[in-house]
C-alpha cells in the first residue's frame, strides 16, 4: 500500500467513525431535550390497554422498530378518548413492567394533543447511546493519530 492509499484509508476510517458518532449523537441529544421538556407538559391519568412483550419480557423487533407497540394506553382529554403508543423519546419499552389495566401518568404536548409519552427524563438507554457515540469519536481520533 503506497502512502496515498494509506492516507485515504486513514481518512475514510476517521470519517466513518465521526459519521457513526453523529448519527447516534444527534438524535439522542434531540430525544433527551424533548424528554426533559415533556416533564413540564400537562399530565393525565391513562390506562394500559395492551402490552406486547412475550412472557420472557423480550420485545420483537422488525426493521429496527418494535413489531408492535410495546405499550398501548388510552387517556381522556377534554372529554375525548385518545390512544397512545409512545413510551418515551428514544425509549422503546417501559422501564418497569406494565400489565393491562395498570394506570399510568401520561404527559401530553400542549401544542399537539396527539403527542403523548409515559416516560420522561434521562434514561439508561440515552446514557448508553451517548457513551457509544463518544467511543466512536475516541476511536476515530485514536486511529487518526495512530495511523
Amino acid at each position: 500500500m503506497n502512502e496515498g492509499h494509506y492516507q485515504l484509508f486513514r481518512a475514510a476510517i476517521f470519517g466513518l467513525c465521526i459519521f457513526a458518532a453523529s448519527m447516534l449523537l444527534i438524535p439522542t441529544l434531540a430525544h433527551i431535550s424533548k424528554s426533559l421538556d415533556a416533564r413540564h407538559w400537562p399530565t393525565y391519568t391513562g390506562e394500559v390497554t395492551a402490552v406486547s412483550a412475550n412472557h420472557s419480557g423480550v420485545y420483537v423487533f422488525r426493521y429496527g422498530r418494535p413489531a408492535k407497540p410495546a405499550v398501548t394506553y388510552h387517556y381522556e382529554r377534554e372529554g375525548k378518548s385518545i390512544k397512545g403508543t409512545t413510551v418515551g423519546f428514544g425509549i422503546s419499552h417501559p422501564q418497569q413492567p406494565l400489565i393491562k389495566g395498570d394506570f399510568v401518568r401520561v404527559y401530553v404536548n400542549p401544542q399537539d394533543s396527539t403527542e403523548a409519552v409515559i416516560a420522561v427524563g434521562i434514561f439508561q438507554s440515552h446514557i448508553i447511546k451517548l457513551i457509544v457515540s463518544f467511543i466512536f469519536v475516541a476511536l476515530g481520533a485514536f486511529l487518526w493519530r495512530r495511523m
